[in-house]
Formats: structure tokens, C-alpha cells, sequence
């Protein structure tokens, strides 16, 4: 086991008698974990001689790497429960006009509701793509607010995608207005927030806006995120426009690379997953959100197959109808073994590092340090309560925590060095008040508009 134990020096945080999993993945080590300043400064089997501000005894409890959400849209938590039966075309249209209409009040309770659900489901780190039009201040405030760790962008379009409100934006502006987004906002939260570069997707965006958007990038030195290839029809429009698929014309646009963030994929074809895979960039699965809104089942294996980043993501509530990370990655792995009719597809172990192993494309730990629980590794930490009736045997551990674990079973959530969960409880935000803030937004919300 690494060991280093700082002298002379107060720990923030103590956590005792945690059970860490090793390297084969196959069983854990006993271990006290101390942090301090963000970062886990000793992982040993003797407790650290120095105090700690706060100490917690797990009691055996297993302490993971925090888990990452690729892809999300946590503004969008109040749309459960009223999109059902939408294919993605009627969905689109009918949330758009829906979420035009929010009130500041309505977005930052949304927000905040969305960013706690997730947390509550042992997420620390979240790639999310605002929806709600010029609201995004509001977004970014309930979402550093909440304490989560995030690259928080804004859905950014300049074309008409089908029946949907035309954009009110020109190229210049939106290119401007992203500038102006990662002013206010890199950085924020202590630095736990980054602003990421996000145009919505091809078939709402120009070639300008693209090409523009991925030189922005490149001279902010900022991340990318822009959904990719997620419905059929819309996908195929590409060749109309372009002569070339959604892949080939994001690689013609500078789009690809290894900072690079494509949501869903899921109408790709060899050429295309050969491409992806050779720029580097990460694959956002979102299972929940393909089936719901019948988008089509994602080649995740044959991704696999060729080399390319996987991540797990949870989508917006409005079409996944969850924030639960864990429930992803169950699916994830059953959806798989049945589209390809294998039952050894999408392994455990990479499942496992869709879930935590993306901290290092989303740079929010040390090289090297990603998917570990290790001395110099950001003290971004989850918490899962063991044993219980449906997690048992360490050397099957990894095995039910992909297809027995829920967020109910997340005892404990460390972003930065801090506890945003304890013993179930939030740290910050006061969970009935979070609750009932919602509850009165959402009755205040206007009707739901007709789909057509």
C-alpha cells in the first residue's frame, strides 16, 4: 500500500477504517486515509499521528474515487415526468419552448435539485451543458453553490434544428458570448468550476460556429463538450449539408481531440469510431436517455474495441428521468452484452473506469492518480455503505457494485477535500428546504405547450 504520513501538519479530513480496493480489483485493503488541502495526503494501515479537523470512522465502509457524470444537464431535473412518450425530435421541441419561459427562481431551484441528486448518488464531478437559453448565470450559481465539482457550459446554437425556436443569436455573437461565459465563470467555486466550450451539436450549429467554437477552445485552453450523433434522421442530414458523417465533419472542423467531449454517438458507423478513437476524444454514453427517447442503442463495445475513451453520463432528468450514476452504469453494462448478443461485452473493469477512470480526461486530479485512491490524487471520494444484503463479498465487489448498487447505498461524498455528504445528509443545503423551493417552483411554471 502507498503510504505517505504528513508531519507536523493538521489534516482537514480523517477517514478511518475505510476499505480501498486494490489494484486487480478483485478485494480491498484496510486503510486510514487523511486529506488535507484537497488532496489525499496519506493512504496507510497505521492512523497518521497528527489531528485532523474532522474525523469520520467508516466502520469497514469501502472508500472510492469519486464517481463522474460525462454528460448532464442538471437544469433540467423539473422536466421528470412531463416528456414521456417523446421521441427525441417531439422532445427537443417541446423543451425548448418549456424551458424558455423559466423564471431565475425556477432555473436556480432546478439546478440546485439536479446538482444534489447527483451528488446524492456519489457523483463529484459533472460535465453539464445548460439548456435554459440566457439563464446560464443562474446555472453556474446553484452549480457552484451546490458543491459539486463541474465544467459547466451553455447549449449554444446558431441554426434552426427542426421545429424548434429559431436561434436569436448570429455566429459572432454566440462565439462572443461564450468568451463572456468563461470570463464570469472559469474558475469559480475556489476553482472547482471550469467553463467549458459548448456548442449544443451539429445538427443546431453552423460550420462557422464549429470551426470558431474549436479555435476558442484551443485558445482558452478550455475543454469542449457538444453532443454527437444521437438521432437517426438528424444524423443523416449531415451528408446533406456536409457530404460526410457528423464525426468526419466535426474532425474537418477541428472539433476532435483529446479535450474533446461527444455526447451519445450513437449512429456511428467503423469509419466514424475509428476516427473518434484516433483523435482521443471521450465517448459520454448515456443509456437512459437512448432508450427513453428511442434514440437507438449506442456501439459502446465496438468503441471499446477500437480504442476509444468511454465515459458513463446521466443526461438531463427530462430524459433519462434519473441523476443516479450508479443505475447508468447498470444499464450501460446490460444493454451492451444484448445488443451485441455477448455476454463478455463491456466488461466489469471497464465499466469501472467509465465511472471514475474519465478524471483524467476532464484533468480534475494529477497524472496518474485518476480512478485511484492514492496519495497525491484529488480528494474527490465516495463513500458506499458495507456490507449489506445486496453488496457482499469483497472479492465480488465490483461485480454487484455494477449491477446491485444504488445511490441509496452512498453514505459519504468528498469534493475538494470537504464533505458535501455525511452520513447521508447534505452538508450544505438543508435537503427538506431544497425540496420544498422545488415543489413551489414547479407549481408556478406555465403549462406545458401542446407537441405540435
Amino acid at each position: 500500500m502507498t503510504a505517505s504520513t504528513p508531519t507536523a501538519r493538521q489534516l482537514d479530513l480523517l477517514l478511518l477504517n475505510a476499505k480501498v480496493m486494490n489494484s486487480e480489483l478483485d478485494g480491498f485493503v484496510d486503510a486510514h486515509v487523511g486529506v488535507a488541502d484537497g488532496v489525499i495526503l496519506s493512504v496507510d494501515e497505521s492512523r497518521p499521528a497528527v489531528g485532523a479537523r474532522e474525523t469520520i470512522d467508516l466502520g469497514g465502509a469501502v472508500l472510492l474515487p469519486g464517481f463522474i457524470s460525462a454528460h448532464t444537464h442538471v437544469a433540467q431535473s423539473f422536466g421528470k415526468g412531463i416528456f414521456d412518450g417523446l421521441h427525441l425530435t417531439q422532445w427537443l421541441t417541446t423543451l425548448r419552448r418549456t424551458y424558455a419561459d423559466l423564471t431565475d427562481e425556477q432555473v436556480y431551484a432546478a439546478t440546485l435539485l439536479g446538482a444534489l441528486e447527483s451528488i446524492r448518488s456519489g457523483v463529484t464531478f459533472i460535465n453539464d451543458m445548460a439548456t435554459v437559453g440566457e439563464r446560464f448565470d443562474v446555472v453556474a450559481q446553484a452549480i457552484v453553490d451546490s458543491g459539486v465539482r463541474a465544467h459547466i457550459g451553455s447549449a449554444f446554437l446558431d441554426r434552426r434544428e427542426g421545429d424548434s425556436p429559431a436561434p436569436t443569436s448570429s455566429t459572432d455573437q454566440v462565439l462572443e458570448q461564450m468568451s463572456a461565459l468563461h470570463r464570469r465563470w472559469d474558475g469559480a467555486g475556489e476553482g472547482r468550476v471550469r467553463v467549458a466550450i459548448s456548442p449544443v451539436g451539429l445538427p443546431a450549429c453552423s460550420r462557422a460556429l464549429m470551426e470558431q467554437s474549436a479555435a476558442l477552445a484551443r485558445e482558452l485552453d478550455a475543454p469542449l463538450h457538444t453532443h454527437c450523433s444521437e438521432e437517426k434522421a438528424a444524423t443523416a442530414e449531415s451528408w446533406d449539408r456536409f457530404g460526410m458523417s457528423e464525426v468526419r465533419a466535426l474532425e474537418e472542423f477541428g472539433v476532435l481531440g483529446d479535450r474533446t467531449t461527444l455526447a451519445h454517438c450513437v449512429w456511428v458507423d467503423d469509419d466514424d469510431i475509428a476516427t473518434i478513437a484516433r483523435h482521443g476524444a471521450l465517448v459520454a454514453h448515456c443509456p437512459s436517455t437512448n432508450m427513453k427517447i428511442t434514440d437507438g442503442i449506442a456501439p459502446i463495445e465496438a468503441l471499446r474495441i477500437a480504442g476509444a475513451k468511454l465515459g458513463l453520463g446521466t443526461d438531463g432528468a427530462a430524459s433519462s428521468g434519473s441523476y443516479d450514476i450508479l443505475q447508468e452504469m447498470r444499464l450501460a453494462g446490460m444493454l451492451a452484452k444484448v445488443a451485441t448478443m455477448d455476454s463478455g461485452a463491456l466488461p466489469n473493469a471497464t465499466l469501472w473506469s467509465m465511472l471514475v477512470g474519465t478524471a483524467a480526461h476532464f484533468r480534475v486530479t494529477p497524472p496518474g492518480t485518476a480512478g485511484l485512491v492514492t496519495v497525491g490524487a484529488t480528494a474527490d471520494l465516495t463513500v458506499i455503505r458495507y456490507p449489506s444484503l445486496h453488496l457482499i463479498d469483497e472479492t465480488r465487489f465490483l461485480s454487484n457494485l455494477v449491477f446491485s448498487a444504488t445511490a441509496g447505498d452512498v453514505v459519504h461524498v468528498v469534493v475538494d477535500g470537504q464533505l458535501v455528504l455525511r452520513h447521508g445528509r447534505f452538508t450544505r443545503h438543508d435537503e427538506d428546504e431544497v425540496t420544498a423551493r422545488a415543489l413551489r417552483s414547479m407549481a408556478s411554471m406555465a403549462p406545458l405547450p401542446p407537441t405540435s
